[in-house]
């Protein structure tokens, strides 16, 4: 695919199993974006990660975790219609319209829930705290976050209630028969004589993702205590003015067959990056892909890529970040920004994006831009500008922390 960049060697010039030519750094262009737009991301950084009914609910339904840590909230709880309903929904044998109609969350029945939910704190202060509880996580960044407090809660709340239904669309009403989703909604059942309002539908959603086999957007959590660890505690120590670049994002490549751990693009990729690591343009290399190819793999593309990195280039550990849960090119890009962000890394500064020359052309093409506006709501970026054939730059955008569980393997 032609580019516009010139005729900058690529990744398969320069990688060989033989030897390497050391990376010139001159090769960059300049990366010349409005420093003005920098994002305040003060709030989601101050965000204490809450811990919810499961590592899997606060990845898929971080607001519902939120109003889980409230206890003014204690007194909402499932015994109304809510609850009738996930008995009608135990008793439809795993019928699915049977048992979509007896969880799913209509749009008024979510409004009228979540202003319910939010008039339950009468306290200015305590209500001040649950808003900003609910901002601070960024699960509603597409939300109008200049509207009043009750406005944009009421509106966060119901959004996280009907998201319930859309994780529960996407993935398990079409991968459980009958008899594996009665079981789903027979354990929720038993469980939830005490639930809270929301507690029967995203639980059925969370148990038919489990029965599914379909969780794995929990699978590396918490990935600041494992897989993360080590990068994330040098971040502090860093003078990140002493690079052009806070940290170069690999998107992965997945293989085609389920025995190919590490597809030799994707490892092109990761050399490539390596080289501009090795020749001090960013202290960070951010390796982002999943499980992606073929559906169901056991490999995840930033796993591997980082296993790569340490074993053959020698890259330490503690200069490595994964994001082992995007799936497509848009979430790779917007998984990038909210693990850097709440990683503590600065706003000021741009990103490389580092691939091969076909990707990288896609990237900053406007087919993606239109396809993250499709997708996602948003470009999960302040600009994207050229710096190579392989290489481009961009500044974070803070709507990357929109939650849609509509995609629960990477909401």
């Amino acid at each position: 695919m032609p580019t516009d960049a010139g005729t900058l060697p690529d990744a398969a010039d320069l990688a060989t199993d033989a030897g390497r030519r050391a990376f010139d750094p001159s090769t960059l262009g300049p990366c010349e974006i409005d420093r003005g737009r920098v994002p305040d991301a003060a709030a989601l950084r101050e965000a204490a990660p809450s811990v919810g009914v499961s590592a899997l609910a606060d990845r898929v339904f971080p607001v519902l975790t939120v109003l889980d840590s409230f206890d003014a909230l204690a007194s909402i709880d499932g015994t109304d219609g809510r609850r009738a309903g996930l008995v009608t929904a135990a008793e439809c044998a795993g019928e699915l319209s049977c048992v979509r109609g007896g969880i799913a969350w209509s749009e008024p029945q979510a409004i009228e829930a979540a202003a319910t939910i939010v008039a339950m704190f009468t306290a200015s202060a305590e209500r001040a705290a649950f808003v900003r509880a609910l901002r601070a996580s960024g699960a509603c960044a597409l939300l109008d976050l200049g509207s009043s407090d009750e406005a944009f809660a009421t509106a966060c709340v119901a959004e996280a209630l009907l998201q319930t239904s859309g994780a529960f669309e996407a993935r398990v009403a079409g991968e459980l028969g009958a008899s594996a989703l009665d079981a789903v909604v027979d354990a929720v059942a038993l469980t939830a004589s005490t639930a809270k309002l929301w507690g029967p539908a995203r639980d059925v959603a969370l148990g038919g993702l489990v029965a599914a086999e379909r969780d794995g957007a929990a699978r590396y959590e918490p990935l600041t205590a494992g897989e993360n660890a080590a990068a994330l505690a040098r971040v502090a120590s860093v003078d990140f003015t002493a690079f052009r670049f806070v940290a170069i994002v690999v998107p992965g490549q997945g293989p085609d067959d389920a025995v190919t751990a590490l597809n030799p693009a994707g490892r092109l990729r990761a050399d490539a990056a390596a080289d501009r690591y090795e020749a001090g343009v960013a202290p960070f290399l951010l390796l982002t892909g999943g499980h992606v190819h073929p559906d169901r793999t056991t490999f995840a593309e930033a796993i591997e890529m980082k296993r790569h990195l340490i074993d053959v280039r020698g890259v330490p550990e503690n200069a490595i970040l994964v994001d082992p849960y995007a799936r497509h090119t848009t979430t790779n890009l917007r998984n990038a920004t909210r693990l850097l962000v709440r990683g503590g890394f600065p706003t000021d500064r741009p990103v490389l994006v580092t691939s091969d020359r076909i990707q990288t052309a896609y990237i900053r093409s406007s087919v993606l831009a239109q396809r993250c506006v499709d997708e996602l709501g948003f470009p999960p970026f302040t600009e994207m500008q050229t710096v190579s054939n392989q290489d481009s730059c961009f500044l974070f955008e803070l709507r990357s922390f929109h939650v849609d569980a509509r995609d629960p393997l990477d909401p």
